[in-house]
């Protein structure tokens, strides 16, 4: 079934840039050839061209940034060789290609392909797209597509692209366009819906900054063109990219593994295949790097070696990805390796997995990068990797712009779902004087050591490529003097929490932040955020104190000075989507008179009763609706109730985090069993669970995650009057199991205490359930958790099988002693006083000791008061927890 979109858990963001016109840095720019329609073209787009009837902003002219709408410096320019009859004509029309193909992907929803630029009316024709201003010390990458849409009787109409005056370039057209050469392509432009794209990477510009980009017909049969195209027929162009590549220049060399190899097509046959893991059939754990471009050996040497936690060891898996264009794994790796197979991770926390770097060379300079993405989808998303640098005397931090920096030389970034391109990465780093570094992987370091949140306590992927170069002189990496270590919520993000707040970390690199110059604004309007500055570090957050509109896109502004002299200004603009929380379909709104005053809290915990029917009693659990039919049925529970008051509730002080043999499953570690229930084979018999509650919810918008095998129902409210919550189930690729994500949501208007029941049918003898709650800032915590972001929880009366009762009061000396009788001595008990019984009246009594007698018994030895006559009252109180 098709399953609704989900407040995301997982910031993924596409890469972000600051723009400073003092600094260097990446950018695309995109331009339109034929825009028809400028309401469907993206702003900071140009559309040069030429042609009859040809309307746009010229034949030539300067490129812009589609980030920031800078200007790159880089010019470009139409000009048309005639051949005889028609000119060029500029032609509307209409023209779609498929969404899946490279075109779409790689112009996204940026550039309108309708529209074409044609042809002249007899062999010989030829129109350059002259580039100029281009840097000679950085390469680049050109993208062109055109089709005319006209369908089956137009496919001969073929387009030649082919790239001039380029020192170097790499062929990176799209697999199934006729390659020509490795500087020539060409493909049907008069019915192209199949999306073919004509790409070069890595093009390296002369010293006079220039490329030439040529489009005329196909050259021929006999030329090596592509059979049956028409002899002077085909379009002229449509779309095109410039991008200005991550620096390579600067490389002694280069060389690029690939740890899972899944199609040897896509691999450079210079790239090495050394890792480790079960069905591991690459070259081995170990060995020689190679250059890429010559095959030389580097006399570098690489060694994996898995640290194990617990479960199974590393796995080799060959899941599908593919890496995105415009990402910083594209341009790192997409000319080299694949993005398919990774290498996974054990089961339970502490396990990580070092790549050992050695003989490197303790005079020279290096740098690393590295990335991995199973490509599972939004459920997968928790799987973060914390990649580490060690053993190095120096290093520059470099990783993608986006993923979560913990420090200088450690930085997490999910590679569950990693369509962000995310890549770690140090240049300039120092090997130690034994020549030697590691790159450890491992799963998240957790919240509370700066990892990212949200992270699950153990997956992460142990690897996937990486490329270690040797460099020939200064930093590869231009710099900022302020960067950006965390953005959130990303930009372009949907389905954010309505609650999220807003919050930038700014690094300090070779400035620090002005605060007097930082202005924040949502939607047009100023606001007062909280700044915090610690260190080499300026924190950024505001907190809206309501919830944005339902559904509504929320624009925020940046703007920020440094500390230099003359100071640098930097601007950011962006923009998230707030999730549909009206959406009945999706979450509830718990009406106000359904809060419970905060007084009736008084003891924190869940009460959990379980069923475990014999075989023979013919019942079976398969559905929650089997659960709640159950307890009005006559059977054997072959649950152990040896810990359960009367009624047949445990009492779990804990969380919900429960697996039949303690097994990791779930977002968090630390499972413990099902109560009642040993093991999957003590009983070894299907059982059902429910678990009653009050949980003290702040007005907003909350989004529970329940991880699970199979079925269970979320209830809020009592008897007849009880919700069912909706549940959704995260959009995943080849997962399940039993840690099935699941999410329901409730909107509060009125604090207080709100019943939930959840019921879970175990149909097997294994099983498990957790039990969180996704925060507004994406962290995720257990529910009852012992901290103080997580939702409390409280014992509802209906649980106890009687009230309490004072047995006896004994003076003795300065003491009164006070024998009562209890539900559960365990509990934490309130003695109050009075002196009139007036409700304002009470006041805590002095308590000296407390013993617990029995199960059901508890003595409370107080301070003699010093009224005359005094009242007592026993209360299960809240504790220090409230």
């Amino acid at each position: 079934m098709n399953l609704p979109n989900l407040p995301l858990v997982f910031a993924i963001a596409l890469v972000i840039f600051f723009t400073n016109e003092n600094a260097a840095a990446q950018w695309t720019a995109y331009n339109d050839c034929a825009d028809i329609d400028p309401g469907l073209t993206a702003e900071n787009i140009t559309s040069y061209g030429l042609g009859r009837g040809y309307q746009g902003d010229g034949g030539a002219g300067e490129l812009l940034d589609f980030e920031t709408g800078a200007p790159t410096d880089v010019e470009i320019e139409f000009v048309e060789t005639f051949s005889t009859g028609n000119t060029v004509n500029w032609a509307g029309d209409f023209s779609s290609v498929d969404e899946a193909s490279d075109a779409a992907i790689t112009f996204s929803e940026k550039v309108d392909l309708t529209g074409n630029m044609s042809y002249n009316d007899a062999p010989g024709w030829h129109v350059d797209l002259i580039i100029t201003g281009l840097n000679p010390e950085r390469s680049y990458t050109f993208e062109g597509t055109a089709n005319r849409g006209g369908g089956a009787s137009y496919a001969d109409r073929v387009t030649n692209w082919s790239i001039l005056e380029a020192d170097t370039a790499v062929y990176a057209s799209t697999l199934g366009a006729h390659k020509v050469s490795d500087v020539s392509v060409e493909f049907s432009t008069g019915e192209n819906t199949v999306g073919y794209v004509a790409r070069w990477t890595g093009i390296q510009p002369g010293q006079d900054g220039k490329v030439i980009i040529r489009t005329t017909h196909g050259v021929g049969e006999e030329a090596g063109g592509m059979p049956g195209a028409h002899a002077y027929k085909g379009y002229a162009g449509g779309a095109f990219i410039v991008r200005e590549e991550p620096s390579t220049r600067g490389f002694v060399w280069r060389a690029f593994n690939d740890s899972v190899i899944t199609d040897v097509g896509l691999v450079s046959e210079n790239a090495t295949n050394f890792g480790l893991g079960r069905g591991f059939d690459g070259t081995s754990e170990g060995g020689e790097l190679l250059e890429i471009d010559s095959g030389n050996t580097t006399g570098v040497t690489v060694e994996f070696v898995e640290n194990f936690s617990a479960g199974n060891t590393i796995n080799t898996a060959r899941d599908f990805s593919e890496f995105n264009p415009e990402t910083d794994a594209a341009m790192i790796f997409g000319d080299h390796v694949e993005a398919s197979g990774n290498l996974s991770y054990n089961d339970a926390p502490g396990w990580y997995l070092d790549l050992i770097i050695s003989n490197l060379d303790p005079e020279k300079t290096y740098s690393f990068a590295g990335t991995v993405n199973r490509a599972g989808g939004a459920s997968y998303a928790d799987r973060v990797t914390n990649w580490s640098l060690r053993d190095a005397k120096a290093s520059v931090y470099a990783s993608s712009t986006g993923a979560h920096k913990v420090n200088d030389t450690s930085v997490e970034f999910s590679t569950g779902e990693n369509g962000a391109g995310y890549v770690a990465r140090w240049t300039d780093i120092q090997p130690s004087d034994d020549g030697k570094i590691t790159i450890r992987t491992s799963h998240g370091v957790g919240e509370a050591n700066g990892g990212l949140p949200g992270a699950h306590a153990y997956k992460g992927y142990g690897g996937g490529v990486f490329m270690l170069g040797e460099q020939s002189g200064a930093s590869i990496v231009p710099v900022d003097s302020i960067g950006v270590s965390r953005l959130a919520p990303a930009p372009d993000l949907q389905n954010v929490h309505p609650n999220a707040p807003v919050e930038i970390t700014l690094e300090h690199r070779s400035a620090a932040v002005d605060p007097s110059t930082i202005l924040l604004s949502l939607n047009e309007v100023n606001v007062a955020p909280e700044v915090i500055i610690s260190g080499d570090e300026t924190i950024i957050r505001f907190t809206p104190p309501t919830m944005p509109t339902s559904n509504s896109t929320t624009n925020v502004d940046l703007k920020f000075s440094d500390n230099s002299e003359p100071a640098i200004d930097y601007v950011r603009e962006w923009s998230f989507q707030v999730t549909d929380y009206i959406d009945q379909n999706l979450y509830a709104t718990i009406p106000t008179s359904w809060a419970m005053p905060i007084g009736g809290a008084r003891q924190r915990g869940m009460a959990v009763r379980v069923a475990a029917p014999s075989f023979d009693d013919n019942v079976f659990l398969e559905t929650p609706e089997d659960v709640e039919a159950i307890w009005a049925e006559t059977f054997e529970n072959l649950a152990d109730l040896t810990e359960a008051n009367t009624l047949g509730y445990f009492i779990e002080t804990g969380t919900i985090n429960y697996q039949t043999d303690l097994e990791p499953r779930g977002n968090k570690a630390g499972e413990s069993n099902f109560p009642g229930i040993q093991s999957s084979f003590e009983p070894g018999v299907p059982f059902g669970l429910e678990i009653d509650t009050l949980l003290l919810l702040d007005p907003g918008f909350h989004l529970f995650n329940f991880t699970v095998p199979g079925d269970f129902e979320c209830f809020i409210g009592f008897g007849s009057d009880k919700i069912k919550l909706p549940r959704t189930y995260a959009e995943c690729t080849n997962c399940g199991g039993e840690d099935g994500p699941w999410f329901t949501g409730v909107v509060i208007e009125e604090r207080g205490l709100y019943p939930f029941r959840v019921v879970y049918p175990n149909p097997g003898s294994s099983g498990s359930l957790e039990w969180l709650e996704v925060a507004p800032d994406s962290r995720r915590h257990l529910i009852n958790a012992p901290n103080e972001d997580s939702i409390p929880a409280f014992l509802p009366s209906s649980i106890f099988p009687v009230g309490l009762r004072v047995l006896s009061i004994e003076r003795d000396d300065s003491l009164l002693n006070l024998m009562v009788e209890t539900p559960d001595s365990s509990l934490t008990h309130i003695v109050e006083m009075s002196t009139s019984l007036k409700p304002n009246s009470w006041k805590p009594a002095l308590l000296e000791d407390t013993e617990q007698i029995s199960a059901k018994v508890l003595r409370i030895e107080l301070e003699m008061p010093n009224q005359p006559t005094v009242f007592f009252r026993v209360l299960i109180g809240m504790g220090n927890d409230e």
